[in-house]
Order: structure tokens, then C-alpha cells, then sequence
């Protein structure tokens, strides 16, 4: 009876949560955006304030270096970023009338293939992927870049980080002694959980995009290729989607250099600077930085990020891995209690003495 009440009482937190989320998601951007900030950065409190500094002063100076050097890096960035943009809004004729041919030949093939079934729609793979695609950009533009909500990012996420990673402790004790008591333990081990992956897979994660975004614009822009930083950028920070960001960072910068090299040999080394990325990727950066604490399938992971993605849009992008490591450890949990169980071996406790 008192576990069917525990069922009840979660059943009812979770979709409270769910449905608190989905009602104030246009609101609720920034303040993940701090939550994820303070989460990011609680270490590194925690090792200046050990130094000897009052946390008030360690979460002040931690911020405050974290956005001067984020700022610096901007200011670096952004000429060369935006310069690259107007070149690649001036080269779009150009690549657009090459790629013609194609684009003519791929219609006809999707105007044949409509007919060929008598219908007047895309497949529905196709169709899907389409309007999927479209919703996504559609609300990624109206709710992320809107002047707005952008401004509400620069000031409200700093605010939210500075009180949290000020408090972090205090919440954390706090939030503990809420738990039920009966289950105070179970509950701790699995956060604890929780925690080791979701720090392996937030600053891990990070880290490999941060080094990979790195990595490609320097080596694209040794080999010439002319929108090499911004592809790299790009490829970069994509790459926290499993595959995605080599795939797409791959075709865009292969596709350029076919049209912008008249010789194979750039063509070459553009595939293979992708080919070592993810040799590189798999092999050192994702062992060494992640490790084996997350445990989350590549297909999990793309799930995730098209779920968050369709019902919450640009939130539900920030939400999706964190929410997906912590269902990942619950199912695990569950799934090594119900292996425990007498519903799995059949067996009761008077069979067991016996």
C-alpha cells in the first residue's frame, strides 16, 4: 500500500513538472539557461571558495571571469564569423545556379515518384521531415531570436546563474530533506547517478564540441577553404548530436570545395581533416572527456533532441539531455529492481528460505 502511494505522489511530481514546463516554456528559456550556467561552473566555486573566498565573492568572480573571456572570444569571433556570412550572401547566386541542375533533376525524381503512387503529397518519410524541419526553424526563430527573448537571455540568465551558484549548497541541502525518509537512500544513490552523468555528458560533451569547433575552422582554413571558420563552428557545436555535426560539417565542406577547387587534392583533405575529426572524436576525445559515466545510446540521444525539440522547441533542445540521462538512470534502476524481484524469478520470500 505505501509503495502504491510512493507510485501515485511521483506519478503526480513528474506531470506536474511536465505540464509547469510545457505552460511557461516561453518564458522558462533563460532560466535554464542560468540553471545550466550555475551547474556548469559549481566546481569551479567550489575550488576558489576552498582557496579561502567567501562564496558571494567566489560565484561573483567566477561569473565575471567566465563572461569576460566569453565576451573576448566574441569579440574575436564575430568580425570573422560576420565577414564570412556576407561573403557566403554573395556567393549564394553562384552556388545556387550550380547546384541547379540537381535541384531540377532531384524534383523530377520527387515528381515522379508522386505520380508513380497517385498522390498529390511527399512521402509521408519525407513529408515529415519536412514539416519537422520547418517547425523547428520556425519557432527557433521566434522564440531564440527574437530581440525579446534575446535580451532576456543577456540579463535575466546571469542573474538566475549568480543567485543559484551563490545558494547551490544551501538549495541542495534544502531539496534532501524534502525526500521521503523511506527512501531517502534509494533516492541519493540514484542522483548521485544522475549527477556523474550528467556532469560527464554537460562539461564533457562541452569540452569535445568546444575542441572539435576548434579543430576544423583552423584546419579548413589552412587547407583555403573560403567559409572554412564558419563551417568549423558550425560542425563544432553540432557535434553533441551524435554523427550529425561530421555528417553535415562533412557535405557542406566537401560541397564548397567541389565548387570553389579546380583540383581533387583540396578535395581530398577536406575529407579527410572529417575523417581524422572522428577517429580523434571516438577514439581519445569522447574516452577521455566523457568516458563510459553516461551510457546513453547514440539513438537515445538523437530522440531526445527531436522530442525536446517538436514539444518545447529551443527549451526543449537544452532540456532534452538532461532529462534524457536522468530517465536513462531511472530505467536502469528499474530495470536491476525488476530483475531483483519475485515478478521476474517467480519466486517469493517463504520459496527463497526454503
Amino acid at each position: 500500500m505505501l509503495e502504491k502511494k510512493h507510485t501515485i505522489f511521483w506519478i503526480v511530481i513528474t506531470s506536474f513538472l511536465f505540464f509547469a514546463i510545457y505552460t511557461l516554456s516561453s518564458v522558462l528559456t533563460p532560466f535554464v539557461a542560468g540553471m545550466i550556467l550555475a551547474y556548469l561552473l559549481d566546481p569551479l566555486v567550489d575550488r576558489v571558495e576552498k582557496i579561502g573566498m567567501k562564496r558571494s565573492l567566489s560565484t561573483f568572480f567566477v561569473l565575471t571571469i567566465f563572461f569576460v573571456c566569453s565576451a573576448g572570444s566574441s569579440l574575436l569571433l564575430l568580425p570573422v564569423i560576420l565577414s564570412q556570412l556576407s561573403n557566403l550572401t554573395s556567393f549564394l547566386p553562384t552556388l545556387i545556379s550550380n547546384l541547379e541542375p540537381f535541384i531540377s533533376q532531384a524534383r523530377s525524381l520527387v515528381d515522379n515518384a508522386i505520380k508513380a503512387d497517385n498522390s498529390n503529397q511527399l512521402p509521408l518519410p519525407v513529408a515529415d521531415i519536412l514539416n519537422w524541419v520547418g517547425g523547428f526553424l520556425t519557432e527557433f526563430i521566434s522564440s531564440s531570436l527574437a530581440f525579446a527573448n534575446l535580451l532576456s537571455l543577456i540579463i535575466i540568465t546571469p542573474i538566475v546563474a549568480f543567485y543559484l551558484l551563490r545558494d547551490w549548497d544551501l538549495i541542495i541541502d534544502k531539496v534532501k530533506s524534502w525526500l521521503p525518509i523511506t527512501q531517502h537512500m534509494t533516492i541519493v544513490a540514484q542522483v548521485v547517478k544522475i549527477d556523474r552523468s550528467l556532469s560527464a555528458l554537460v562539461r564533457g560533451q562541452g569540452a569535445v564540441c568546444l575542441i572539435l569547433a576548434l579543430y576544423y575552422s583552423v584546419s579548413l582554413t589552412v587547407v583555403g577553404l573560403q567559409f572554412g571558420i564558419l563551417i568549423g563552428i558550425f560542425a563544432g557545436i553540432v557535434s553533441f548530436i551524435p554523427f550529425v555535426g561530421a555528417i553535415l560539417g562533412a557535405i557542406l565542406s566537401i560541397g564548397f570545395s567541389i565548387i570553389q577547387f579546380e583540383t581533387y587534392t583540396p578535395i581530398l583533405l577536406v575529407a579527410g581533416i572529417f575523417l581524422i575529426g572522428q577517429v580523434v572524436e571516438g577514439n581519445f576525445l569522447t574516452p577521455k572527456l566523457i568516458g563510459e559515466a553516461v551510457g546513453l545510446h547514440p539513438v537515445w540521444v538523437i530522440f531526445a533532441l527531436l522530442t525536446g525539440a517538436t514539444l518545447f522547441g529551443f527549451l526543449g533542445v537544452l532540456l532534452a539531455l538532461p532529462i534524457a540521462v536522468v530517465v536513462a538512470v531511472l530505467i536502469r534502476f528499474s530495470l536491476s529492481s525488476y530483475l531483483e524481484s519475485e515478478i521476474y524469478s517467480g519466486e517469493t520470500d517463504v520459496d527463497k528460505r526454503d
